[in-house]
């Protein structure tokens, strides 16, 4: 696991945990000391124990996580089954804990200076959950806010609509890699954006 972190600068750590949610180990014990710790009360580790193949996956977050010192997370988990095969026994849990602060909110301001060169309109980038809390933004706007504006189903599905001079584009998010999250990705482009906030 140790290996794997050296490639992956977006990980905080992998976790290897048994049936019951105990920590076996992680790829950085000299960093997050947690080997030993119970991890049954999170939703990743259930998800990845109530799974029956090898495709399915465990999410949470952002949350801050004490297994990344209270840094904001993104974790994914799956079983470890065996022999590797994809519908073997369950063994226990591999967790993938993401640094969500810097692939997050990295990605929206990459995004906003690219489309900021397009326009002479402020762009602002969120990504929210379907009930429009924010869990990213271009902004200094601190995750947990909340977009006011319209119903984002409809604008999803009509793609773009405009409020108090603005213009709003919504989709929803790919997610990361196979990986969905059921996220939304806004865009806004106008001077009153902060007031949909």
């Amino acid at each position: 696991m140790g290996v794997i972190l050296e490639a992956y600068t977006v990980y905080f750590d992998l976790i290897l945990c048994d049936m019951n949610g105990i920590i076996l180990c992680n790829g950085r014990p000299d960093r997050y000391r947690c080997a030993g710790l119970n991890m049954r009360r999170h939703s990743w580790f259930n998800q990845a124990l109530a799974s029956h193949r090898g495709s399915e996956y465990g999410f949470e977050g952002p949350l801050s996580s004490d297994l990344a010192d209270g840094k904001n997370t993104l974790v994914y988990s799956c079983g470890v089954r065996e022999h590797g095969q994809a519908d073997g026994k369950l063994l226990g849990v591999l967790e993938v804990v993401f640094n969500w602060d810097a692939l997050g909110r990295e990605v929206l301001l990459q995004a906003r200076s690219v489309l900021s060169e397009e326009t002479e309109n402020a762009v602002k980038c969120y990504i929210c959950v379907p009930d429009g809390v924010i869990v990213s933004s271009s902004e200094k706007t601190d995750p947990g806010g909340k977009l006011t504006f319209g119903n984002l189903p409809e604008i999803i599905q009509s793609k773009f609509t405009t409020q108090n001079g603005v213009l709003i584009g919504a989709a929803l998010s790919r997610g990361f890699e196979t990986y969905r999250t059921g996220w939304i990705s806004i865009i806004m482009e106008g001077d009153a954006a902060n007031s949909l906030i």
